[in-house]
């Protein structure tokens, strides 16, 4: 493999293990941090639903205070003013203060008068069911004694959830003995929760404790709900949308209800906007980046090894041991293609003073070779000489000189 791809491989892969921790890190933390301004978020609209039904609650003891501390109203229950009821208890009065229970009780807990009132349909009624159970001979609506204490909450009857509030029956100036408790309760109503829902701006719904028993995802926001500190316990429900849920307990600490309210994730959609445009700019980035890198690599170092490369295998291909590589600049590279020019140097020299060797030993051999030359001839000379002297002495042994005749 060569050595860009190599880099390209290398770079890819680092850049990918990054991307992949990112991306871990961004949906371990960042989107993490999200949930958690989400939940924060859903816990701020739950406490909004609060304070908007403990208005709600003031504003009914606030009337049940005004009517209790009242002259008119004290005489009344000292039996000297038979006027009172006539004159200030209306359908008018009512309706206007949305009161659907009214009543006076005396000191010994005995109701000196009371009534339901229908309010939509401008009728009075009776009681309803369900609320004698707070109201009764030692409970803590009829032991209110002190006329600068709230006392208000919450009941359970059989027509659904209401908000009560009872009050010391005193004059003016709270400064009369009590003669009793005004009691005043007023339905929580599918009317009242649509006006807390457009007051708050959260759509918001009322379950009873026969509808929480009945569904299996209430009963677990219930339990969950209840199970919190302030009551309160936020589910998405899906990518978009979030349910929070707000426990209403009634005047004895008992659970008698559970809000819902739904309302859009706009943090988490932002959130996961935001983490997914930080990404792609992440990885829009790292490309352009990574061809950044490798462009310099392929200026800086690649391109240099390459020509060094081609350059040394020319050398070696050719036998140019004369020729040198190129040896520009103060890096490593430079210091490489010193070495490589210091190395061919030494094998230049080697290689001129072998020649020189061998050249100073041919011409050695070539006079060697002329000197046995010329030995060789002149022994070929002696030896012709030699010859023809064995000759002569052969020819004087068996002839005779004179007449060349055989001696015999």
């Amino acid at each position: 493999m060569k050595l860009r791809n190599k880099v390209l491989l290398a770079i890819s892969c680092v850049w990918l293990v990054f991307i992949g921790l990112s991306y871990l890190e961004s949906k371990f933390f960042l989107i993490r941090s999200f949930l958690t301004l989400e939940q924060d978020r859903a816990n701020g609209d739950l406490g909004r639903i609060d304070q908007a039904l403990d208005q709600v609650s003031q504003s009914l003891f606030s009337f049940t205070s005004d009517w209790s501390h009242w002259n008119d109203l004290y005489a009344y229950m000292q039996g000297t003013n038979p006027q009172f009821v006539p004159n200030n208890l209306n359908m008018t009065a009512y309706v206007n203060s949305h009161i659907n229970v009214m009543s006076f009780w005396n000191k010994q807990g005995v109701l000196v008068l009371g009534t339901g009132i229908d309010t939509d349909h401008q009728k009075l009624i009776g009681f309803p069911p369900g609320i004698n159970a707070y109201i009764t001979q030692g409970s803590e609506l009829l032991k209110a004694t002190d006329p600068n204490k709230e006392l208000r909450g919450y009941i359970l009857t059989k027509k659904g959830i209401m908000l009560i509030a009872a009050s010391t029956i005193t004059d003016g100036d709270k400064a009369l003995p009590p003669l009793g408790v005004m009691i005043n309760a007023r339905e929580l109503d599918p009317a009242l929760v649509t006006k807390i829902s457009e007051t708050t701006n959260i759509p918001l719904k009322l379950f009873l404790p026969s509808q929480i028993d009945a569904s299996k995802p209430l009963k677990h926001a219930f339990t969950n709900a209840l199970a919190s500190k302030t009551g309160h316990y936020s589910l998405p429900i899906d990518d978009d949308f979030l349910h929070g849920y707000s426990v209403l307990k009634d005047i004895m600490g008992k659970p008698i209800g559970l809000f819902q309210m739904t309302t859009p994730r706009t943090i988490y959609r932002s959130g996961v906007k935001a983490v997914n445009y930080y990404l792609l700019t992440f990885i829009v980035l790292g490309v352009i980046f990574s061809f950044f890198m490798l462009w310099l690599l392929r200026i800086l170092i690649i391109k240099r090894l390459e020509k060094l490369d081609h350059e040394v295998a020319y050398i070696g291909n050719h036998n140019a041991i004369q020729k040198r590589v190129e040896s520009k600049g103060t890096d490593e590279l430079t210091a490489v293609s010193q070495e490589i020019n210091h190395m061919l140097d030494i094998i230049q020299a080697s290689h001129d003073q072998l020649e020189n060797r061998v050249k100073e030993r041919t011409q050695e051999l070539e006079k060697s070779n002329i000197q046995l030359s010329e030995e060789i001839a002149e022994r070929k000379s002696v030896e012709r000489e030699l010859i023809i002297h064995k000759e002569h002495l052969v020819r004087l042994a068996h002839y005779d000189n004179l007449t060349a005749l055989p001696n015999r």
